[in-house]
């Protein structure tokens, strides 16, 4: 199987003045490759002051709260789900708990996802909930996760606030789910 871009970082030496050469970088679940890679990215991008937003996978989420500090600590935007949420904190926390120990552990602005309850999001200041909307019937979840978190990561990009961005990703994780696959219920825009 051919991971695009992750593919291509297992077997080169990155050149990182062209990776970094931009305001952010999303990543991502990096399948395949040492964790070494993960610190890595997160210590350059600290380095460089270019802003992080992460996703991680299951091998990163089984690193646990301490061994994933650095990375949080350079995350400007972090997205997972209460599940993944409670594999890195720990169970027994309510959803804004689990948000304040994030932004403790140095995360801009971390948000969870909740399936059919929605998401919410901390900025430091306010907690921010927003439902699934519009309420669709679900063929398939494949690929929400991916369009929830790359939609909200665009929308603070734009400049765009907080509940604007978790508005904006719940329409087009909605979307996605009316059909099969990942991109056939993509949105071209959202307003």
């Amino acid at each position: 199987m051919y991971r695009g871009g992750n593919d291509d970082l297992l077997d080169t030496d990155p050149d990182w003045d062209k990776i970094l050469d931009c305001r952010w970088v999303f990543l991502t679940d990096l399948a395949g490759t040492s964790n070494d890679l993960l610190f890595e990215v997160a210590r350059r991008v600290k380095e460089k002051e270019v802003k992080l937003a992460y996703v991680p996978g299951q091998k990163e989420l089984a690193l646990g709260k301490e061994k994933l500090k650095p990375i949080l600590e350079a995350a400007e935007i972090l997205v997972l789900n209460s599940h993944e949420a409670e594999m890195i904190l720990g169970r027994g926390m309510r959803t804004k708990e689990m948000l304040t120990e994030f932004k403790k552990l140095g995360v801009g602005i971390p948000v969870i996802t909740s399936g059919p309850e929605g998401s919410d999001a901390y900025d430091g200041k306010e907690f921010y909930h927003q439902e699934i909307t519009p309420k669709v019937e679900v063929i398939d979840r494949t690929g929400a996760g991916d369009a929830f978190s790359s939609t909200f990561t665009a929308g603070i990009i734009l400049g765009k606030t907080v509940p604007e961005s978790l508005l904006f990703a719940a329409k087009n994780s909605s979307s996605v789910v009316t059909k099969i696959g990942g991109t056939d219920g993509l949105l071209r825009t959202i307003t």
